[in-house]
This record gives structure tokens, C-alpha cells and sequence, in this order.
């Protein structure tokens, strides 16, 4: 099993080898990353052989160096984000926002504006330092 922890229930894991979700109240230590789902697309953020991939329904690709992300603001509510490979536009969506202030964070590294889905991606694609962080604190 590859265990992925939603990124907004943490109690719910999604299998990536059998592709089903489930809830778990029992303590898990050994995830490979996040998912949350947008509309009907899984979005997921994972290690897999100490490096990190982003899959975007059935796009699975590297998340190196050369990739990076934008976010765009479309309305009050929703936002757009972008991942780049060099200059290609590899995978385009849209999400709802609503960042959540003076909240927990939800795991360690995490500060208060990154509990949006969208923010989150965008600063571990963009930082180098937190993208390795990010794989070391899974790989643990």
C-alpha cells in the first residue's frame, strides 16, 4: 500500500496502488504525501524513491528544479494554479481558496497561510529548500 493523507481530513488515506479512499482512525506513520481531490480529479503530492512527484489525475510527473508554479487569483474565492516545467505548462486548475488564520497547522512544517492546497504546492515547487525538507520528513 501507498498511503497518501488527505490534505484537509487527516483521518481519511487514499491508497494510491489500489486507487480507493478510506477512513483511518488508527495512528499512520508511514505516508508518502498528500492528495486532495478537486471536483472529480485526485491531486496528489507524493514521495516516491526519495524524489517528489505532483499527479494530477492521470498526469504524473517530477517535481525537480525546473518546475514552477503561479497562482493566479480568478475571483474572491477561486484560484488558478499553474505548474511549469522550464516553460511548458504541464497541468492548469482551478480550486476554491479560503485561507484558514490562527489555526493549528497540520503537520509540522506548514505555516498559517499553507493551509490552502494551492498555497502549499506553490511554496514547496518553488522553494528548493522545502521541497527537500518536504522529501526528508516523508522519507523518515
Amino acid at each position: 500500500m501507498k498511503l497518501l493523507r488527505n490534505f484537509e481530513l487527516h483521518d481519511i488515506l487514499f491508497d494510491l496502488e489500489s486507487g480507493k479512499e478510506f477512513e483511518n482512525l488508527e495512528p499512520v506513520t508511514n505516508t508518502y504525501g498528500w492528495y486532495r481531490q478537486i471536483e472529480d480529479v485526485l491531486t496528489a503530492f507524493y514521495v516516491e524513491k526519495n524524489e517528489l512527484y505532483f499527479l494530477f489525475g492521470t498526469t504524473k510527473f517530477h517535481v525537480g528544479d525546473q518546475c514552477k508554479v503561479d497562482l493566479i487569483q480568478l475571483t474572491e474565492n477561486t484560484m488558478e494554479l499553474l505548474i511549469y516545467h522550464k516553460e511548458d505548462l504541464i497541468v492548469r486548475f482551478s480550486f476554491p481558496f479560503a485561507p484558514k488564520f490562527n489555526y493549528p497547522a497540520l503537520f509540522d512544517y506548514l505555516n498559517d497561510m499553507e493551509q490552502d492546497w494551492g498555497l502549499f504546492i506553490q511554496e514547496i515547487i518553488n522553494n528548493p529548500l522545502r521541497r527537500r525538507n518536504m522529501i526528508s520528513n516523508l522519507m523518515e
